[in-house]
């Protein structure tokens, strides 16, 4: 099956592909990237505070209340509570720029008028290009994952990094934080930054008419959507909508964040695979109904010529093998799960990101 490393760089490429499509489109299509793209907003100095010594203990984010999370029922931890942890000890500098390789975070969340944890991130995956071979790779960031925001000198999940830009500052503030954050652990420079809220991939899903899935074994979620009756998928090739899908990469009581980690991708997968199949440069009112969506919901970093010049690359771009990397808690993974604060967390084996700065810097 070809494969692509994320729905944002195939969607958004798409988008720009101006020549293709009606001029009614082509005026459209230039507005809602012009909307989506918050590269001419300020970043606020305040955000960025001069150099704090991550190795100390600093205080805990104090996150609202609705923003704490419950850990899914049963969970079971691999050490006792920690109540003053060891942080990791690596220090932060923003990493080298890579010539050979394009690196783009995704980021998605409930939804920024969502009160309860709505601009949490859900989903952190670093998409990566090397641009001389054209391989590509897919890197997925556990949400719990326990670290010292960037600049901010606080103790946090990572997943608060682009709450607390929002809270602080604004929209690019909150693009800008999550992506230091996830530089520190990776140790990848990351060049942009894009992210999409339930809506937006529940109806992208819904405008493409579904997305085709092939389940080794039946899937089956009976805790986390009770007030619906539970959500189950038999197993096979089928085609899913646009809720069953949001349930599908959501679930993460009966299984765990690792494995809905998987699920994501595979989701990414199936939706550049549908997007291709059904042509969308040749259908007006498909492509129509994905820019309002994008519009609405979806935001990034990239500039509009940046986000023209993301064509090219999904042309020449392998898509037969991608590396897909899911850090966890397994044997042999470099995480383990703890409770800090009353709250289920993660944090490196080694007391560093070492090894999984090596991984990700050598994805290809």
């Amino acid at each position: 099956m070809k494969r692509f490393p994320t729905i944002w760089f195939f969607a958004i490429g798409l988008l720009v592909a101006l020549a293709a499509i009606p001029v009614s489109l082509f005026f459209k299509a230039q507005s809602v990237l012009w909307e989506i793209s918050v590269a001419d907003e300020s970043v606020s100095s305040r955000l960025f505070l001069p150099k704090v010594d991550l190795g100390t203990l600093t205080p805990e984010a104090v996150l609202p209340e609705n923003f704490r999370e419950d850990s899914p029922p049963g969970t079971k931890v691999d050490a006792p509570v920690v109540q003053a942890p060891a942080l990791p000890s690596d220090s932060y500098q923003v990493p080298a720029k890579e010539a050979d390789r394009l690196d783009v975070l995704l980021l998605g969340i409930r939804g920024v008028d969502d009160p309860y944890g709505g601009t949490l991130t859900d989903s952190i995956i670093l998409a990566s290009y090397q641009r001389s071979t054209g391989k590509s790779g897919l890197i997925s960031i556990p949400r719990d994952l326990y670290i010292t925001i960037p600049f901010q000198g606080v103790r946090s999940k990572i997943n608060y990094a682009y709450a607390l830009g929002r809270k602080l500052g604004g929209e690019r503030d909150a693009l800008e934080l999550a992506k230091h954050a996830v530089q520190y652990v990776t140790g990848v420079q990351i060049d942009y930054v894009a992210r999409a809220d339930f809506t937006a991939f529940e109806q992208a899903v819904d405008a493409l008419g579904g997305l085709e899935i092939t389940l080794d074994k039946p899937f089956s979620e009976t805790l986390q959507w009770q007030g619906e009756g539970g959500f189950s998928l038999p197993a096979g090739r089928q085609t899913i909508n646009g809720q069953q899908a949001l349930y599908f990469v959501r679930s993460r009581y009966s299984t765990s964040d690792f494995d809905r980690a998987r699920r994501q991708q595979q989701v990414l997968v199936a939706f550049k695979d549908r997007a291709l199949g059904l042509n969308i440069l040749t259908n007006p009112g498909r492509l129509s109904e994905l820019l309002t969506i994008a519009g609405d919901h979806v935001r990034t970093d990239m500039d509009f010529e940046t986000m023209k010049g993301l064509l090219p690359i999904a042309q020449n771009a392998n898509f037969n093998e991608v590396k897909n990397l899911v850090f966890d808690n397994r044997p042999g993974g470099w995480l383990y799960s703890t409770v800090i604060n009353k709250q289920y967390v993660l944090l490196p084996k080694s007391g560093t990101f070492k090894e999984m700065r090596t991984d990700a810097q050598q994805i290809f």
